[in-house]
């Protein structure tokens, strides 16, 4: 599974990291402005020293209305492998 998964991630960045951004940047105007006339909660999970870092969800948490960030310290990229009880605990719960 682990080479899998390194092989996944490998050829997604092969290009940079542009890619990434530009797909955060799109998840921030979708729901912040859906948020704006529908208020929704939003929910960031994120692990300390994952490839794409907390400050990230920082800035989606400041843009969104209704947002949490939770940053897990001393994890990587696949929280919800440890965390994935609370979350959906989190989630059905609203």
């Amino acid at each position: 599974m682990s080479e899998h998964l390194f092989s996944v991630l490998h050829e997604g960045l092969r290009q940079g990291t542009s890619g990434d951004l530009l797909g955060q940047r799109r998840v921030v105007r979708f729901v912040g402005g859906r948020s704006a006339g529908h208020p929704l909660p939003v929910h960031l999970w994120y692990g300390e020293h994952q490839m794409v870092p907390p400050v990230n969800g920082e800035g989606l948490r400041d843009h969104t209305p209704d947002a949490t960030l939770v940053v897990y310290g001393g994890e990587g990229h696949l929280v919800t492998v440890g965390h994935w009880e609370e979350m959906v605990k989190t989630l059905t719960e609203w």
